[in-house]
């Protein structure tokens, strides 16, 4: 990533809209290794708080598409 470059993070519901599929879709992803997340709750708390960032789920979501044109 560039320096400057504006990185948005999304929660997994977030993600989940933008797929088109449910929070639990996107949390199924990131439990089997396959989208990478960040954890921002601070030292010590006991709840996650999963983010995503946005060109991640972009990416991930573009690498399953299948081409139909070739």
């Amino acid at each position: 990533m560039n320096r400057g470059e504006s990185t948005r993070l999304l929660t997994p519901k977030q993600v989940g809209e933008l797929w088109g599929v449910s929070e639990w879709t996107v949390r199924r992803h990131i439990a089997s290794g396959a989208l990478p997340y960040l954890n921002i709750a601070p030292p010590g708390c006991k709840k996650p708080r999963t983010r995503i960032r946005e060109s991640d789920a972009v990416a991930y979501i573009e690498s399953l598409v299948v081409d139909l044109a070739s």
